[in-house]
């Protein structure tokens, strides 16, 4: 097993870690710490977050921004989630459903995409398949 573990490339996994920020463009509000993001599931055309429950409702337009790492520059108000010093991918969605977690300060949103790059996003996807399959090899070689 350890002699598999080796064969890892750390820099491979270094390099796909990535923030995800979002503007509300129905409410004009965004949420700017990359903590208080998650995916959650990808979808062909929408994504599942975890958001703060405050940070949107049912039906709002949200602009996503998917930063790839490092961050060249540190995001600190709406005006820098556009910037080109940071390597990212922007889609639009609206926000399909909801769902608040009883006790808890976050929400799990469903967003659609109603407008992306298709191709961007598919490279997008065809990144987390890759490492998915990366991930269930080393799962594999480590039961056996």
């Amino acid at each position: 097993m350890s002699s598999m573990l080796k064969n890892i490339n750390r820099e491979d996994l270094k390099k796909f870690v990535h923030y995800i920020l979002f503007e509300n463009n129905t409410s004009g509000t965004s949420v700017l710490d990359t903590q208080q993001i998650s995916l959650m599931e990808l979808g062909e055309e929408g994504v599942v977050l975890r958001a703060p429950t405050k940070s949107c409702q049912q039906k709002h337009n949200l602009t996503l921004y998917l930063y790839f790492m490092p961050l060249e520059l540190k995001i600190k108000s709406s005006r820098d989630l556009k910037s080109k010093k940071n390597k990212h991918l922007s889609v639009i969605g609206i926000v399909k459903d909801k769902e608040l977690v009883e006790g808890e300060d976050y929400c799990y949103i469903k967003v659609d995409f109603t407008q992306f790059d298709e191709y961007q996003w598919e490279q997008f996807l065809m990144l987390y398949e890759e490492r998915q399959e990366l991930m269930n090899k080393v799962a594999r070689d480590t039961c056996e």
